[in-house]
């Protein structure tokens, strides 16, 4: 006896009614426009994520919210308020924010994505960076805020995770969530918002709020490039002093000078503007008496080259991994540099015998004279030529 059409259609139906349908991801819904490539970051807020989009064929960054935070409507309307504030600031230091999207439950911002690092990134692999790269990225980040600033809006979360450093050694500062604007300012009185350990007393009292505060971050922030450590929280006068003296061999005494003015508790007493601060820097990076400087036996003026050259390529693409010490500027200088045919072998050669400290040599040849020591080095340099 042969089933009917009906029997046979319910068997072979039942093993395919039988495999529920996996329900569709955040992932899946991205992945309709977006291919992508890889987790940046996790937070509380959520990830970010890089992503290729192939409507635009360029890159960008998602920066997803959680879809149980997607319903609190203070949050809905903080990622909202970012990117009008995101949008008004037009400036090559500052990463382009492009719109705002949603993904079933998930709410979305979509950013530019800037192939680099970020400064908390580099300060972990290095502990801190020598004063000529802290100046050029200082003053980048101030160039930043200048811009912010001239539109009423106050970023009030500066800190080495919203400072981007790409590929060339360049700042893009980002994360303007809780940033703050005359025109815009939709958040409670007295609320505090930004990151405990990087606050201006106004901010951690619910005071007033404005491009000063930012001054006193960027302080902190100084701080912080120079030792690869934080600044600290409730800090009074006398604490900074104290901390600043115990720095002095990593700080200059310009950038200290900056420091302190930046961290004044009163925000009439700091800095005014972003651009005083660059001024300061610049011109403190002048020494006194630059012109008459007195003549040097050649194995330490290379060595002054050499460690200009290192501190300008470790903040360029932190290649040049470690403490910035004498020692080790000369053993791993002249290899970098040969390697990407900067100087020729033998020229790489002529600095390693030029260390005026000892990088493994023997004490005869670090005991030559400078006589010896520079006809070497000048054979090497017409070789090089």
């Amino acid at each position: 006896m042969q089933p009917d059409d009906e029997t046979i259609d319910d068997q072979r139906s039942e093993p395919f009614s039988a495999a529920p349908r996996r329900p569709r991801s955040v992932y899946d819904v991205i992945s309709e426009r977006y291919d992508i490539i890889k987790e940046l970051g996790a937070g509380g807020m959520g990830v970010v994520l890089h992503v290729f989009d192939r409507l635009t064929e360029q890159d960008v960054a998602l920066k997803l919210i959680r879809p149980e935070l997607a319903r609190r409507r203070e949050l809905v309307d903080r990622f909202k308020r970012e990117v009008r504030l995101a949008r008004q600031i037009t400036h090559k230091r500052v990463c382009r924010t492009y719109e705002v999207l949603r993904f079933g439950d998930t709410l979305a911002i979509s950013m530019e994505y800037v192939d680099g690092d970020s400064l908390r990134e580099l300060l972990r692999r290095l502990g801190g960076l020598g004063p000529r790269t802290v100046i050029r990225i200082a003053d980048e980040i101030c160039s930043a805020l200048q811009e912010a600033h001239s539109q009423g809006i106050v970023h009030r979360d500066l800190k080495p995770e919203n400072v981007m450093l790409d590929r060339e050694g360049h700042v893009k500062v980002m994360d303007f969530g809780i940033a703050h604007s005359g025109a815009l300012a939709d958040t409670a009185p007295g609320a505090v918002l930004g990151t405990p350990s990087y606050m201006a007393p106004e901010q951690a009292s619910g005071g007033q709020i404005d491009a000063r505060t930012d001054i006193y971050l960027f302080g902190l922030l100084l701080y912080e490039m120079h030792t690869g450590t934080a600044f600290g929280e409730d800090l009074q006068p006398r604490r900074i002093a104290q901390i600043l003296e115990e720095c002095r061999d990593v700080i200059p005494e310009a950038a200290a000078q900056a420091i302190t003015r930046c961290l004044q508790q009163d925000p009439s007493a700091r800095f005014q503007s972003a651009n005083d601060i660059a001024v300061a820097l610049r011109v403190g990076a002048v020494p006194a008496g630059m012109l008459n400087i007195p003549a040097a036996p050649l194995g330490v003026r290379l060595f002054e080259i050499a460690t200009a050259v290192e501190e300008e390529l470790m903040g360029l693409n932190a290649n040049l991994e470690g403490p910035c010490t004498r020692t080790e500027t000369w053993r791993r200088l002249p290899k970098f540099l040969e390697e990407r045919r900067v100087i020729t072998a033998s020229t790489a050669r002529s600095l390693e015998l030029c260390s005026p400290w000892p990088v493994g040599k023997s004490s005869e040849k670090r005991g030559r004279s400078d006589a010896q020591v520079g006809r070497s080095f000048g054979a090497a340099a017409q070789v090089a030529e």
